[in-house]
């Protein structure tokens, strides 16, 4: 923080503390019985709720929770958020596996109260009181309820006979300074509730284990389950559920200042206990209930409790509850989930992993359990806070950060939570950590809420020292423990104890998605001592460690206050060979390449890059080259061995080439295919998000003349420029505009002196294009379109001028019907706005098409295996262009080409999976007309424009490949077909190369 900040917080102390000493918080207590009837998995129960009013204010509503009705129906904000993530298992799953609460009717000291649900959200109601509650009053509610339990999609749920019974009870809101939070329930985004007391009493068949938050109080299932830990009641080595026994129990649980009660039920439970002793005298139970999944690695469990609970009892503060357990349970929701004294974890895959989650959950007892905070609308305060620790954790016991496998890698290490945030800042997707849980893409819930926040706190540890920053965290515990407090309530208490302003974390790391990239600009030497001078090209003025080399390794480490632009400092030289700015990886530097400067040599700040054959992750300080052969072939070329040389991966660079030069085989020309662009930010929070501009290159044979032993070939370079326009992160919109020259060489033969002596020649052609895409790629019924406008100028092949302006609208759609299938429709329509050909007796090159194959492909956008060829296999190689029609016609037949307009309707579905005796095919359907403006065409009749074509297709990853088999058509289009020969010889492919690029995937990827 910069000096005026500091006295901004001094200006501002005053009203601060009375902010303090104006802190409340409610009390809601709680009784429940509830019976699990496990034949129809519902829950039958009752629940008192004693509510203390502490505000300052009377309250004539209470909020209430009523989280298993986000299982309703596919409208609630649960079923939303999971759809906007990806996930359509809850919307396709048929009302026997959805759930919900009802029966509910609350009494309110014994009398009957008005209530009704939240006119937005159905897991959400209000009681309207009969009296205010007074400010120090309080109320007893009272209501019977029963939860139709979910097949498991998120937290509450049941697979079988195994129950996960989380968020299933009528729970008021939390009312603070604030007012009221009611909140729908989510799955990306946890809770905030008020702190009390449970009596829990649960009803079931005899022969379930259960595992639960609070203290166990009924003995006789205390000796149950410690019968089995101890080995003396077999376990079920099985996935199988034994038959429930006939007889019911009753077991009863205790657990005070929580805000949460959470049970788990399974017959087929194993069962380990184990105890530890604090420092102070305290006794914790520990306990892991676990099946025959991952048993081998559950074995150790309660030794990962027991060492995680003492771990951040010695660093935060104490443990204050009696039990803290740890369930193997099937879990949606992530790898783990926390709740009071209690967390259910799904699998692990190997110990260290294991360890690692059940840090992470038994971790949130402290930040989440006792320390209370808005989770919904700061999800950093719990998920980052305890993210810092696991991580610290991990260090300390298994001496390593999470990195990627050396061989993924190019000479420097680089850990996973930077690649993560990384990926998302260098695109500048990413969201700054206080965000709302629901305002994040799901990414950047991880980013934003776990990864950056535990950085960011490492970051301030490494500055500070770890001894002043864990007195800082433990006045934090001391002072908020079992309250709810806000970010600002946090920072005040770090900056008190740690006795310093803290803007840069908070306005920059935490409030912000800014950026840190500090850089060494140039270094001079005078005698004896060394004139440093760094810049900040970012927006955050974080402490700069900057280190000092001597010899071949570091061997001092600086740390400098934060700054804005430049600034110099001045160091001994002494021997110093090198300056590295973040030597051990603290901060979050954007780009790390300009961070090193050596003090010997002719270029300071450059070093060689890094070569690696295969893909790798780019290093975090050294720039890497990647190589990979490769082989491609054409029919002309034939086989064309190369080497793919480029720069791409993870995460984005400034700078981004592929080059990958080939031979043909049979011509001996060079040939192959590039690109290279600079990726450039005009500034955050702008309409335009990016801009990339380039320039892409190909060269291949195209047509082989055998008559006169000639192979002639094409050249395209393409300048172009593309801008991203900015969309809203939940969303999974893609706003691109692309302006692309096309410059065009194809060689001809010409015969300048007699038919039998032709030389090569090379027509070049100039040609300037705008593509706008929109794209919602939403999971379900994705949809885009496509506006395209192009311009050409050129001299036809009889040298006359000729001129035209063309626009195309493209539009399609996916309407699903089940979660694999739907019914697609694609739309297009074209029009030369002008055009000096447009009654030619000739087809221009850019006429529209109907059929799209390679001959008619004047861009040069697609690669064809025998781009000219006018029989043969390799003939009937078309693209999803214009018209978009699956036949093959040949270069000599005007049908469906047009210098005026074309219109066309595909159609194609996706059949159920036991259709057609499970053969993965799919009917289709093509609709064309087109404007045959020539001349020579006469006054042709509407049957002579419109072609339709019908049949079936086998295709895969979004139709890049298919294959087409046309069954039926119009009486224009199959004569054409039959000239083809047989049907077989009429079935076409299309191979669309171009759709599995792989850096434009990854770099469309949105999470």
């Amino acid at each position: 923080m910069k000096p005026h900040y500091f006295f901004l917080a001094l200006l501002l102390l005053p009203l601060l503390l009375t902010a303090q000493a104006d802190y409340f918080q409610q009390e809601v207590n709680y009784d429940i019985k509830v019976q699990l009837d496990d034949e129809r998995h519902e829950l039958h129960g009752h629940i008192t709720i004693d509510y203390h009013n502490n505000a300052p204010e009377a309250l004539d509503t209470l909020y209430f929770h009523l989280w298993p009705n986000a299982y309703r129906n596919t409208q609630t904000a649960y079923a939303q958020q999971a759809l906007r993530m990806g996930n359509t298992d809850f919307y396709y799953a048929p009302e026997t596996e959805r759930g919900g609460i009802d029966s509910l009717a609350f009494q309110l000291d014994g009398q009957a109260v008005e209530w009704a649900y939240h006119p937005e959200h159905i897991d959400i109601a209000y009681i309207l009181l009969p009296a205010p509650i007074p400010s120090g009053g309080q109320v007893q509610l009272t209501t019977p309820f029963r939860v139709d339990i979910p097949y498991c999609f998120s937290r509450l749920g049941h697979v079988g006979q195994a129950y996960q019974i989380t968020q299933w009870y009528p729970k008021p809101a939390v009312y603070d300074q604030a007012g009221w939070h009611p909140m729908p329930y989510l799955d990306m985004g946890e809770f905030y509730s008020e702190f009390g007391r449970f009596e829990v009493e649960i009803t079931l068949p005899k022969n379930y284990r259960v595992a639960a938050s609070g203290q166990l109080e009924t003995a006789s299932e205390r000796a149950f389950l410690e019968e089995i830990a101890a080995g003396e009641k077999a376990y079920t080595d099985t996935l199988d559920f034994p038959p429930s026994a006939a007889e019911l129990k009753t077991i009863r649980y205790t657990a005070d200042e929580v805000h949460d009660f959470a049970w788990f039920a399974d017959k087929r439970f194993e069962v380990r206990r184990d105890t530890l002793q604090l420092d102070g005298g305290r006794t914790v139970e520990t306990w892991a209930f676990f099946t025959d999944v991952e048993r081998d690695l559950w074995l150790n469990a309660t030794d990962y409790i027991k060492r995680s609970v003492r771990f951040y009892s010695d660093l935060v503060g104490p443990y204050p509850y009696p039990q803290a357990t740890a369930v193997q349970t099937v879990l949606e929701a992530g790898g783990g989930m926390e709740y009071p004294m209690i967390t259910n974890i799904g699998e692990a895959g190997d110990a260290r992993a294991l360890d690692q989650v059940i840090t992470h959950e038994v971790g949130h007892n402290w930040f989440y359990g006792i320390l209370g905070s808005n989770e919904r609308t700061h999800p950093w305060m719990d998920e980052g806070l305890n993210s810092y620790y696991e991580e610290r954790y991990m260090r300390q016991f298994y001496d390593s950060d999470a990195v990627l496998p050396p061989f993924l890698m190019v000479d420097t290490s680089i850990s996973l939570n930077d690649v993560g945030y990384l990926y998302q800042a260098r695109r500048r997707l990413d969201q700054a950590p206080d965000t709302h849980s629901d305002h994040f893409a799901p990414i950047n819930y991880f980013i934003g809420a776990y990864s950056k926040p535990a950085e960011a706190l490492h970051l301030l540890a490494s500055y500070w020292g770890e001894a002043r920053f864990d007195a800082a965290m433990q006045a934090y515990y001391r002072d908020w423990q079992f309250k709810h407090p806000q970010p600002a309530d946090f920072r005040r208490v770090l900056e008190e104890t740690g006795g310093e302003p803290l803007g840069w974390l908070f306005e920059g790391l935490l409030y912000s998605n800014g950026k840190t990239d500090y850089s060494i600009r140039k270094v001079r030497q005078d005698g004896g001592r060394l004139e440093v001078k760094l810049r900040n090209r970012g927006r955050i003025t974080s402490p700069v460690p900057l280190g000092i080399k001597r010899g071949e390794g570091l061997d001092t480490l600086l740390w400098l206050p934060g700054f804005e632009g430049e600034e110099t400092v001045h160091l001994s030289a002494n021997g110093a060979t090198g300056l590295q700015i973040d030597p051990e990886g603290v901060t979050l530097e954007l780009y790390r390449s300009n961070d090193d400067y050596k003090l010997t040599g002719l270029l300071p700040k450059w070093d060689w890059p890094g070569f690696k054959l295969l893909g790798a992750v780019q290093g975090n300080r050294r720039t890497a080259l990647f190589a990979l052969p490769l082989v491609a072939w054409n029919n002309y070329d034939k086989t064309l061995p190369g080497l793919l040389l480029y720069n791409h991966s993870v995460p984005e660079q400034r700078f981004e080439f592929e080059l990958a030069p080939m031979i043909g085989t049979a011509t001996g020309r060079l040939s192959g295919l590039g690109n290279m662009h600079v990726n450039l930010y005009p500034g955050d929070g702008g309409f335009i998000h990016r801009l990339r501009l380039g320039v892409s290159g190909r060269r291949f044979a195209y047509r082989r003349v055998d008559r006169f032993d000639q192979d002639l070939g094409f050249e395209r370079v393409q300048p172009y420029l593309r801008f991203d326009f900015a969309t809203p992160h939940r969303k999974r919109l893609r706003k691109q505009l692309l302006l692309r020259a096309l410059w065009i060489g194809e060689e001809e033969l010409d015969f300048p002196n007699t038919p039998l002596d032709p030389v090569v020649i090379t027509r070049t052609t100039f040609l300037q294009r705008a593509e706008f895409t929109w794209a919602n790629e939403r999971v379900v019924s994705p949809y885009t379109w496509t506006v395209a406008l192009e311009h050409q100028s050129f001299d036809d092949v009889f040298g006359e001028a000729q001129q035209y302006v063309k626009a195309s609208v493209e539009w399609e759609a996916a309407f699903n019907y089940t979660e694999k299938q739907a019914v697609h429709l694609r739309l297009f329509g074209g029009y030369f706005l002008y055009n000096t050909a447009r009654e030619s007796n000739r087809f221009l090159p850019a006429a529209f098409n109907l059929i799209s194959q390679g001959f008619n492909d004047y861009r040069y956008d697609d690669l064809y295996f025998g781009r000219s060829e006018g029989s043969g296999a390799w003939a009937r190689q078309i693209s999803m262009r214009d018209g978009g029609f699956k036949n093959i016609i040949g270069s000599g037949f005007p049908l469906g080409r047009s210098n005026d307009y074309i219109l066309s309707a595909n159609f194609w579905v996706d059949l159920p999976k036991n259709a057609l005796f499970g053969i993965p095919v799919k009917p289709y359907l093509d609709l064309g007309y087109f404007s045959d403006a020539r001349p020579i065409a006469g006054d042709p009749v509407f049957g002579d424009q419109f072609l339709w074509s019908g049949g079936l297709m086998l295709s895969a990853f979004n139709n890049a490949v298919g294959v087409y088999f046309p069954l039926l058509s119009s009486l224009n289009l199959s004569d054409r077909q039959a000239e083809l020969g047989n049907f077989w010889q009429r079935i076409s492919f299309q191979l669309d190369l171009n759709a599995f690029h792989p850096w434009e995937q990854l770099d469309r990827l949105r999470f």
